[in-house]
Parts: structure tokens; C-alpha cells; sequence
């Protein structure tokens, strides 16, 4: 099978630069490759652009693309890891109900910042949203895992089940948020919901990185644990992997990087 498949990886990597490149230099204005190494070397020199094409690539597409770059592996890996913990290769992020509970953070903030302090608001500044969207998903995902508990065993049953039904009240209370907000408050549920990268910052960039990269290297470690668990709760036991800990520290790993992102 490695033989089979040692073209695979390289290709997608491949791929992945080829889909890069066209992302950054298409648009409404087209950029070239030598503009955007000239760009990198003006910037790493510590000078400004020299044109309007290289400060287009600099401030607007390159943090684009690295956010949906980043977006992309975030959800892959948490697929990956929810695929895992539940056996089942139909399975994705949001199935534990951190996705519906983000957004029902997000909504919260949209609608009711209004009547927050301003101390609050200059406090928090641009954390305030990713906070509440984390703490959103964060309880969700608590709920999940506490109403599936029965006898200090987690079921992976009870969890699916428990999941798909704070998943539906997670959007019933956006869908709520949606109805009380006015027509701006509205418009930036939805827009937040259906995901954009037209915000896209270098700021963004330094927010999401960091985190994300520490729960890649995290799932990274969870790796072989999750495999005994595909042969079944009892069989990985048996091997040694504490089952009740492996399922906290995974949902935990979902909720913050579905969250994030």
C-alpha cells in the first residue's frame, strides 16, 4: 500500500501550492508571481511596497489565503479525530453540537453588544466574539458529554444522539438571536454562519496560528489511542488507553478548533 500510494501526499502538496498561487493571483486584480516575491523581499528588508499590486498581495490575499489554508486542516483534523471517537466515517466537527453552539455565542454578541458596557467592549476589543463563540461551543460540547454520561461511562451511542439534539437547540437559539436582531445584527449572523474570508487580517492570522498549531501537535499524540478505539471501547482497554480521558481531551480539541475557526 506505501508503494501504491508514495505519489499521493506529493501530489496533494502539489496541488495544494498550484490552488495557492491561483487564489492569491486572481481576483480583481491579477497579481504575478514575480510581483509576490518581490513583495516577500521588500517586506523581509523591512521597505514598503513598491506598488499597489504588491500591497494588494501583502495586506489583502495573503492573509486570506493563510486563513483558508488554515480553516481547511482545521476541519480536516477535526473530522478526523470526531470519525474516530464515534467509529463512524460519515461523522463531522459540529456533530457534538460545538458548531450550533459557536454560532449561538457569535449571535449573542451581534445582538446584545449593543447594550454591553463600553469598558467591556474597549476591554475586550476584537476577542469579544471569538470568546463568546468558544464559550458557546465549549458549554455545548460540556452538555453533550455530561448528558451522556451514565455510570461514569460516556456511551458513543448517548453522545451521538445527545449531540444531534443540542446541535438542533444550538440553532434553534441563533435562529431566535436572528429573529430579536435588527436588520445590520441580522445580516452579520448570517454573514458569520456561512463563513467569509473577506476580513481576513494579518491580525487574524496571529490569532488562529498559534492555537491551532498546538491542537494539531496535540491530535498528533492521540493518534495511536484513537486507533485502538476503532477496535472498540473494550479492546482499547485492554491496551491500555483510558477511554473516559481519551473522550474528554478529544471533544475538548474539537471545541477549540472548530471554535477558533
Amino acid at each position: 500500500m506505501k508503494a501504491a500510494n508514495k505519489l499521493f501526499f506529493p501530489l496533494l502538496l502539489g496541488l495544494l501550492f498550484i490552488t495557492v498561487l491561483a487564489s492569491i493571483g486572481w481576483g480583481a486584480v491579477s497579481i504575478a508571481p514575480s510581483e509576490m516575491l518581490a513583495s516577500l523581499f521588500h517586506f523581509f528588508k523591512g521597505e514598503k511596497p513598491a506598488s499597489i499590486y504588491e500591497g494588494v498581495f501583502l495586506q489583502l490575499r495573503l492573509p486570506r489565503v493563510l486563513i483558508g489554508l488554515l480553516a481547511g486542516a482545521v476541519l480536516a483534523v477535526s473530522g478526523v479525530l470526531m470519525q474516530g471517537l464515534f467509529r463512524n466515517p460519515i461523522v463531522e466537527p459540529g456533530l457534538a453540537g460545538t458548531s450550533a453552539g459557536a454560532a449561538f455565542g457569535a449571535s449573542v454578541v451581534f445582538v446584545l453588544s449593543a447594550g454591553m458596557a463600553p469598558e467591556i467592549k474597549a476591554f475586550m476589543g476584537n476577542w469579544l466574539v471569538p470568546l463568546f463563540a468558544f464559550t458557546g461551543g465549549l458549554l455545548s460540547t460540556y452538555t453533550v458529554y455530561a448528558l451522556s454520561k451514565q455510570s461514569r461511562v460516556v456511551p458513543i451511542l448517548s453522545l451521538l444522539l445527545v449531540g444531534m439534539a443540542i446541535n438542533a437547540l444550538g440553532l434553534s437559539g441563533t435562529g431566535f438571536m436572528s429573529y430579536l436582531a435588527r436588520d445590520p445584527q441580522a445580516r452579520s449572523i448570517t454573514f458569520w454562519n456561512l463563513g467569509t474570508l473577506s476580513g481576513g487580517s494579518w491580525w487574524q492570522v496571529m490569532l488562529l496560528y498559534p492555537p491551532c498549531i498546538l491542537a494539531f501537535v496535540l491530535a498528533y499524540k492521540k493518534a495511536k489511542h484513537l486507533n485502538a478505539l476503532m477496535l472498540g471501547e473494550e479492546e482499547a482497554y485492554y491496551m491500555g488507553v483510558d477511554t473516559g480521558k481519551l473522550k474528554k481531551r478529544i471533544l475538548l480539541l474539537n471545541t477549540l478548533m472548530v471554535s477558533l475557526v
